[in-house]
C-alpha cells in the first residue's frame, strides 16, 4: 500500500501527474490511498490509475481537497465521511481489508481530534483495518525530533495549530490508545513525510526545508494486520522531492 498527498491535484504543474503516474507504476501497490484530488472526478481519477494497473477507484467529493483510493480489486462497504470534518475521508474494503484514506485539518489541533475520533466510530469492529492519510500531526515518539524551524511553520498555519505552545501528539496517541499500531515507527526509526524541497519559499534553501521536515503522513494498521506488515517507509529520493510537498509512504502487507 501506498499512501502519497500529490499537492492540488496538480494544478500548478501538470506534468507532475505524468510523473506520479510513472512512480506508482513502478512500486506495484495493491492499494493506494491519496489526499489533495483537487478537481480530479472518478473518471480522472480511473484514467490515471489505470496507468499503475488500478481499475477501481473511488473519490471522495467534487469540490475542495478530496482523498481518494485506488486498487487491484473491487472496493465494497463504501463510505464518504465529509459532517464535521475539514477535508474528509473515503472508507472502503478491498482485499480483505477495510482501508481509509484521510486528511485532517492543517490548522485546528482540537478539530484533528474530533475528526479522528469521527473516524474511529465509522469503522468496524473485528476486521483487519489499514488507515492512512495526511494527519498534520505528529506521532508521540518523534516530539524531541521537532526542529524551532518545525515548530515556527506550524505556529504560522494558525494560532490553534499548536497544543500548548507544542506540535498536536494527540491525534496519534488517540489512535494508539485505540488499538492501532504506527508502521512508520514498527522498528522504532522514523522517517519525515513533509515539506519536500518543491514547497521552498522564496529566498529558502533545500537544507532549510530539510530542517523543518515532520513525519505527518501515516499508515496505521489494527493490531492484528500489522502483525503481518512491515516498516513503512518514506520514500525519499531526488525524484519524489519535486513530485509534491509530501513524499509517498509505503507499506507491505501479507
Amino acid at each position: 500500500m501506498v499512501t502519497y498527498n500529490v499537492r492540488n491535484g496538480f494544478v500548478d504543474a501538470p506534468q507532475r501527474r505524468s510523473d506520479v503516474v510513472a512512480l506508482l507504476a513502478r512500486l506495484k501497490p495493491d492499494i493506494v490511498a491519496l489526499q489533495e484530488l483537487n478537481g480530479y472526478t472518478e473518471g480522472a481519477l480511473r484514467r490515471d490509475a489505470a496507468g499503475w494497473g488500478h481499475e477501481h477507484v473511488l473519490v471522495l467529493k467534487r469540490t475542495g481537497y478530496p482523498t481518494g483510493l485506488t486498487s487491484t480489486r473491487p472496493f465494497t462497504r463504501v463510505k464518504k465521511l465529509l459532517r464535521g470534518m475539514h477535508h474528509g475521508a473515503v472508507v472502503a474494503e478491498t482485499h480483505g481489508v477495510v482501508v481509509v484514506s484521510t486528511h485532517l485539518s492543517p490548522f485546528d489541533a482540537s478539530k484533528r481530534l474530533s475528526e479522528v475520533d469521527k473516524l474511529l466510530a465509522a469503522l468496524p469492529h473485528n476486521v483487519p483495518v489499514l488507515l492512512a492519510g495526511d494527519l498534520n500531526a505528529i506521532a508521540p515518539g518523534d516530539a524531541s525530533r521537532v526542529t524551532p524551524w518545525a515548530l515556527d511553520a506550524l505556529r504560522g498555519d494558525g494560532p490553534n495549530n499548536l497544543v500548548d505552545g507544542a506540535a498536536d501528539t494527540r491525534v496519534v496517541s488517540r489512535l494508539l490508545r485505540a488499538g492501532f499500531m504506527d508502521l512508520g515507527a514498527s522498528d522504532g526509526r522514523t522517517q519525515p513525510t513533509a515539506p519536500t524541497p518543491l514547497a521552498r519559499r522564496p529566498g529558502e534553501s533545500r537544507a532549510h526545508v530539510l530542517r523543518r521536515q515532520l513525519r505527518i503522513d501515516f499508515i496505521f494498521a489494527s493490531k492484528r494486520l500489522a502483525a503481518r506488515c512491515g516498516q513503512a517507509t518514506s520514500i525519499r529520493t531526488r525524484t519524489t522531492e519535486r513530485l509534491s510537498d509530501h513524499y509517498p509512504v509505503m507499506v507491505d502487507c501479507h
